[in-house]
């Protein structure tokens, strides 16, 4: 693995696999897995390119809360329902499926399926234009230097990429973390 920024990305880059993981993160705690993403000059972050799974304190974090934004969300894009979460300093399991075969990612976690989503189309285009990552609706009235400006032309463009994990300024611990190419 390899560093970008605070964040540590994968040196491999894959398009069809299995991620499974387990983290665990402290009280009000914010952290993120990325996939698809891709290093390119023109992109500083990895959240510019690649979808991102929230890991969150879903309980206790003060920031946006709501169900795209909770654990194991599909970030800023598709809302979660009723999932087995278990709370700060206690181990979750995520099972993350990217297939583009099929065009079907799928989200497991503690072992119940949360959802599919489509990786690429109409559908996928919808979900990422009411999402942050539009770069033509979201903070449309700030300029590129505020702090809440988004700016990801690049974002979910890419079949073939790396994966990654957020640092948020969290202690966020990981462990058993497994990839299996499809």
């Amino acid at each position: 693995m390899q560093v970008m920024g605070n964040d540590i990305i994968t040196e491999k880059s894959y398009t069809n696999f299995e991620l499974s993981l387990e983290w665990k993160i402290p009280k009000g705690g914010n952290s993120g897995v990325f996939f698809m993403v891709v290093e390119i000059p023109e992109v500083d972050a990895p959240w510019k390119t690649g979808p991102e799974i929230q890991v969150l304190d879903n309980e206790n974090f003060t920031g946006p809360n709501t169900l795209y934004h909770q654990a194991p969300a599909l970030y800023d894009m598709k809302p979660i329902g009723n999932v087995k979460y278990n709370s700060y300093g206690k181990w979750n399991h995520l099972l993350l499926k990217v297939d583009h075969n099929n065009n079907l990612g799928s989200i497991t976690f503690n072992g119940e399926f949360v959802y599919s989503f489509p990786l690429s189309g109409p559908e996928w285009d919808e979900m990422v234009s009411r999402s942050k990552f539009s770069a033509d609706k979201y903070y449309e009235n700030l300029v590129p230097d505020h702090p809440y400006f988004t700016y990801a032309p690049f974002f979910g463009k890419f079949k073939t990429g790396k994966i990654g994990l957020q640092d948020h300024g969290w202690d966020v611990r990981y462990r058993n973390i497994k990839i299996r190419e499809l």
